[in-house]
């Protein structure tokens, strides 16, 4: 069965650079490989188009509420990666989607619900402080293409003859004739390659620098990037995603601060060895930093740092994480009426369930049939790609809301069980305007009480030893 429907929020152009599309097209990818539905809408122009060869799109301004209900976020997983968005419109799709994944590098809004990406190597020290989401921190989540998902041991050799310069996707401060006129001057000998990237407006300007010595490539995918990264003995590149990529590779890399959230990138993994670092560009200092990093005990130790830093499998680590909290919740119909008994009825259900007796089939009729037509009573279903694995209630009246929940063994102990809390306390907001509920657990029950307990604020637990409900 298919999974489920997975739009990708996002920005990029020739004024703004590619970086965002870049990194989300690798997690397209690998949510692609594992059967999801997946969908990019980009707030950009039309140059993002050479960039998504192959890939499911819409440019569109998103930034809206209008926009957003046009795109039925209910049933959708929405991964959102922007520095534009206002905290307003990160707030209506948390409450609106099914699931909410942020990519962010350096916590520049307050997330609620979901799970929050960060693999800067730095992320770990932001602190994140809000508990209801997931947080996929440092570089362990590092977002790389597929080809850079197995990188061989970097052979460092003993001279630099190639120095590969990529300077992003749009080279947005015009640094690459500035850097080939240096390199041309100092080291005339040591061949050049350059990535031109789809935003460039510098052209002509480097064409007329190149020489013999100068190859300029344009337009290349993953797997050619991977390559000329391979066969570069240096790099000059920016402080950016590629950034990442150059690490997992092994290459030596001198990193050019271009933009302000690249400032942490560069100088964390230039305090623990792995790369070489520019805050700012000027020819004196990158002269200083090629004759430094000629030194190849200097270039060894950078390589087997930054491998060991970085192995690749960031992508799959993270759509492991979405896979696991894929479900969805539906009201319930007459059509569960056997499946929600069954569960009702099993072993590790009337455990820690405060009244342990079975429920006879004729007693579960009248109940089932009363909770679909009694307006006091919710029943949620919880399903993971259409197959039941569990069920939320809620009994609400004046004096106090309650909330009850049982799952299949399928999914217990995956740790979903507070993400489905989560997901049914947001819509019963939604639908019945209700903040708190309370929950009614044995006294020894110790995982629901821990789950529960994460919700402080909005859910009431009431420690019990013996309960005369039947369900």
């Amino acid at each position: 069965m298919k999974q489920s429907e997975i739009l990708i929020l996002t920005e990029g152009g020739r004024k703004i650079g590619y970086g965002h599309i870049i990194r989300c097209s690798a997690l397209y990818d690998g949510l692609q490989k594992r059967g999801f539905d997946v969908k990019f809408i980009i707030n950009g122009d039309d140059e993002v188009k050479k960039v998504l060869i192959n890939k499911n799109y819409k440019i569109a301004d998103w930034r809206n509420e209008k926009h957003l209900d046009s795109l039925f976020l209910e049933n959708k997983i929405i991964i959102i990666d922007s520095y534009l968005v206002s905290q307003k419109i990160y707030d209506y799709i948390s409450k609106e989607s099914r699931l909410v994944v942020y990519v962010d590098d350096n916590k520049r809004l307050n997330y609620k619900n979901g799970i929050v990406i960060n693999y800067g190597i730095y992320a770990k020290e932001l602190e994140y402080e809000i508990l209801k989401f997931k947080k996929l921190l440092g570089t362990t989540y590092s977002i790389l293409r597929e080809p850079f998902l197995e990188c061989r041991v970097k052979n460092i050799k003993k001279e630099i003859n190639n120095i590969l310069i990529t300077l992003g996707g749009s080279d947005v401060l015009n640094l690459t004739p500035k850097i080939l006129k240096i390199l041309n001057k100092k080291y005339e000998n040591i061949k050049k390659d350059v990535i031109v990237g789809n935003g460039f407006n510098n052209i002509e300007e480097i064409q007329l620098i190149k020489d013999d010595k100068i190859k300029l490539f344009y337009n290349l995918n993953a797997q050619e990037m991977k390559e000329k990264m391979g066969k570069a003995d240096l790099v000059i590149s920016t402080g950016g995603s590629t950034l990442y990529e150059l690490i997992a590779v092994g290459v030596p890399t001198i990193a050019i601060r271009v933009a302000e959230n690249q400032k942490r990138n560069i100088e964390y993994f230039k305090k623990e060895g792995i790369i070489i670092g520019m805050n700012d560009f000027e020819k004196k200092i990158l002269l200083e930093k090629i004759e430094e990093i000629k030194n190849i005990e200097i270039r060894k130790k950078m390589s087997k740092k930054g491998q060991e830093k970085i192995d690749g499998f960031g992508v799959k680590r993270i759509v492991d994480v979405i896979e696991k909290n894929n479900f969805s919740l539906r009201r319930a119909t007459i059509k569960d009426i056997k499946k929600v008994y069954e569960l009702s009825n099993a072993n590790y259900v009337r455990e820690y369930s405060t009244n342990k007796e079975k429920i006879k089939w004729n007693d579960h009729i009248i109940w089932y049939n009363d909770v679909l037509e009694n307006q006091k009573k919710i029943l949620y279903i919880v399903e993971v790609k259409g197959e039941f694995v569990g069920q939320v209630r809620f009994d609400l009246s004046e004096i106090e809301n309650v909330i009850s929940i049982s799952l299949s063994e399928k999914i217990r102990g995956k740790g979903m069980g507070k993400w489905i809390i989560d997901r049914a306390l947001m819509r019963l907001e939604k639908e019945e305007r209700i903040k708190k509920v309370t929950a009614y657990i044995l006294e020894d029950n110790v995982v629901s009480k821990k789950v529960f307990e994460n919700f402080d604020g909005e859910v009431d637990i009431q420690i019990i030893k013996k309960c005369h409900e039947l369900h």
